[in-house]
């Protein structure tokens, strides 16, 4: 899944942000690597590009890490409405237990959870190994709030008139009730 559009400061050049194991296979992949859309896994091919890799994070998988994410290009006409929202993100927010949040992704589509930890610390399971992840947001659902396939997706609180970027998702439990995910700031920051 493809999180939000985000610009850089400098360059002023848009990108999509998704996790590093979704764009960058787990730091194998080079930059200017094309990104489908649908994916492999979902039968897409070189008709479904969207983009080119064009920045990740290394996932360190013998040392700590506090973000899995990466960069693609995009189309300048790449819209930046989370689609079935129907909104678009206006700001970064740091995240608070209690809050509620919501997200799109592939699997799962819209769902709603709650912020009940704001510095967790995780291993998680790659093909590579397993991966500690420090200083992370967990969100609890009653029904799934994420499965495989929606990683990559921006997870957002809506304050009834504006979304705000709370966080990446980028893992979770089996059964989807919890789901582990980076700091917007943290993310935007290392990109």
């Amino acid at each position: 899944t493809g999180g939000p559009l985000v610009q850089d400061k400098t360059s002023k050049i848009r990108f999509r942000v998704s996790n590093n194991h979704v764009y960058a296979n787990e730091n194998m992949a080079k930059i200017g690597d094309p990104i489908y859309q649908p994916g492999p896994y979902d039968f897409g091919n070189s008709t479904s590009a969207v983009g080119k890799l064009a920045k990740f994070v290394k996932i360190d998988v013998t040392g700590t890490n506090t973000v899995d994410c990466a960069l693609r290009t995009t189309d300048p006409t790449e819209s930046n409405v989370v689609f079935k929202l129907n909104k678009v993100p206006t700001s970064m927010v740091e995240p608070k237990v209690g809050m509620n949040v919501t997200k799109q992704g592939r699997t799962t589509g819209v769902t709603i959870g709650t912020i009940v930890d704001i510095d967790l610390t995780i291993s998680v399971g790659y093909d590579a190994g397993v991966v500690l992840f420090e200083n992370q947001i967990l969100v609890e659902s009653d029904d799934a709030f994420s499965q495989g396939g929606d990683s990559g997706s921006g997870v957002y609180t809506d304050d009834g008139v504006d979304l705000h970027w709370v966080g990446l998702l980028f893992a979770g439990s089996d059964d989807g009730s919890y789901t582990i995910v980076n700091y917007a700031s943290e993310v935007a920051s290392q990109l």
